[in-house]
């Protein structure tokens, strides 16, 4: 590492500033991912580690629009699905 800054975390929730690029080392092809913001450069594994936290938060949003939509209730009610995918829903008015 060479330097610590703080970058939007919007940065990372959508394609701007995003890039990558493929690389084969050792007859294996890696997708190599990086992200720009004011002249600095975010790759390798912090950018990987990113990439997946964005997918969580994509896929969570999706969750939650569907059990809305399945429980007939508001998306901002629903707030957690346990491990047996169990939802929590806040009760109405």
């Amino acid at each position: 590492m060479d330097e610590v800054f703080d970058v939007p975390l919007s940065l990372f929730l959508g394609t701007k500033g995003h890039s990558s690029r493929d690389i084969t080392w050792q007859d294996v092809r890696y997708r190599i991912h990086s992200f720009q913001h004011e002249g600095q450069t975010i790759w390798g594994l912090t950018a990987a580690i990113l990439i997946r936290v964005r997918n969580r938060v994509e896929a969570w949003g999706s969750l939650r629009c569907a059990l809305a939509l399945a429980l007939e209730t508001d998306v901002a009610d629903v707030s957690a699905v346990g491990a047996g995918g169990q939802a929590g829903v806040r009760p109405g008015p």
